[in-house]
């Protein structure tokens, strides 16, 4: 069987990227077997049947719990690879997908034992995220630099971050296809109404944040923000994280905050689309921030709600161009004055006038629409259907 395998150096939860990537090559009929390879975490099956028949390892370390210091985690990785290299070595894995550059490496090596064609699917600009320390920093360029040379193609997920991939390493192979919503992942018939949920009225702006609860993010100078408005301007943070707890502080303290717990990927679009206006900021932090081009963003345009960004080149352009949202300077953090001063001025009938723009912009941002560009790549590489894709 040709097989087709992810390494995802995650417990794969909540992935949706990789999750529609998957659906795509099983639509398009590339490969028998699609395959996952993950990290197992307590609570989580070891094994797994997803839609269409596409089966989730998630690799059980001994190591597990063994202390996080450096050495330690070398040692975990060390058995992930050898854990990965016994179990898969006599699969015939045609092509495999790395979803980090951890996990390039242990495809590197399935890659000279398999034959495979290597894909190095990025996420975001691995050597370039928020939080690497000099010396992380430092090694990942120096393994990124050398690993590259042995892919076969890179997949990234803004414009920016396939120009800087191909400047940086003089490569050719690098294939932009964004990181848009399903389609079907929502309808224009339903939402879940949080304005009667949380009691805001009409002629009151709702803001909502979804995502990742996370520092660098703006969450902090929104809660700063928010907590000094009355009930004109509201916001509800959707989504899980480690500020989760102070977000549901500030909820139980402050009117105008209120708190939603996260919902599954496939219908947070009937939520989002009961707000007004959506948040979609970065600190100016890292490269990868600064050139990122975040699912978010088109999961509140489709929901044809206007959005809050940094102005940063890749949002901005979209922003420019559909004239569907605003953009706020950020140097490097967010800052929470000038955040107030937009806020306060901007009008509900502002915001009615980006809708109305939105309401013209129709099956633009959805991934029916470019995921053939994800299997062009695979088809430039010489892998190809014998068979018509199935639909949707």
């Amino acid at each position: 069987m040709k097989t087709n395998m992810h390494i995802s150096l995650t417990k794969f939860a909540n992935a949706t990227r990789i999750l529609k990537e998957l659906q795509t090559l099983k639509k398009y009929r590339l490969f028998d077997q699609i395959i996952v390879v993950a990290v197992w975490y307590p609570g989580l099956k070891e094994t797994e049947i997803l839609d269409n028949d596409i089966k989730v390892y998630r690799i059980r370390l001994k190591t597990k719990n063994w202390p996080k210091r450096p050495a330690f985690q070398f040692i975990k990785y060390l058995e992930l690879i050898f854990t990965m290299i016994i179990k898969f070595r006599k699969r015939n894995v045609i092509a495999i997908n790395c979803h980090s550059l951890a996990a390039l490496v242990i495809g590197l090596i399935l890659k000279n034992i398999t034959g495979a064609k290597l894909i190095y699917d990025a996420h975001e600009l691995e050597t370039e995220r928020h939080g690497l320390t000099y010396i992380r920093k430092t090694i990942s360029k120096f393994a990124e630099k050398f690993l590259i040379k042995h892919t076969d193609a890179i997949i990234v997920v803004s414009a920016e971050i396939n120009k800087w991939y191909r400047e940086t390493y003089k490569l050719s192979n690098v294939y932009t296809v964004e990181n848009f919503p399903y389609k079907k992942w929502y309808q224009d018939d339903f939402s879940s109404n949080f304005r009667e949920k949380f009691k805001v009225d009409e002629d009151n702006i709702l803001f909502i944040y979804q995502g990742n609860f996370t520092y660098g993010r703006g969450i902090e100078a929104l809660l700063y923000v928010f907590s000094r408005f009355d009930d004109k301007k509201q916001i509800v943070f959707l989504g899980y994280g480690v500020l989760r707890d102070k977000i549901i502080e500030y909820s139980k303290a402050f009117s105008s905050i209120h708190y939603h717990p996260a919902v599954d990927p496939k219908k947070i679009l009937y939520y989002t689309q009961s707000a007004d206006v959506g948040i979609n900021l970065t600190d100016n932090s890292c490269l990868s921030r600064y050139y990122a081009l975040s699912n978010k963003l088109f999961e509140y345009l489709n929901s044809k709600i206007p959005v809050v960004i940094s102005d940063f080149p890749t949002r901005a352009k979209i922003i420019d161009q559909y004239s569907c949202g605003w953009k706020i300077p950020v140097k490097k953090n967010i800052d929470e004055k000038v955040l107030f001063d937009f806020i306060s001025n901007l009008s509900l009938e502002e915001v009615d006038k980006k809708k109305e723009k939105l309401k013209n912009i129709k099956n633009v941002f959805i991934w029916e629409k470019i995921e053939k560009k994800y299997i062009k790549a695979f088809n430039l590489l010489g892998i190809n259907s014998n068979q018509p894709a199935t639909p949707d």
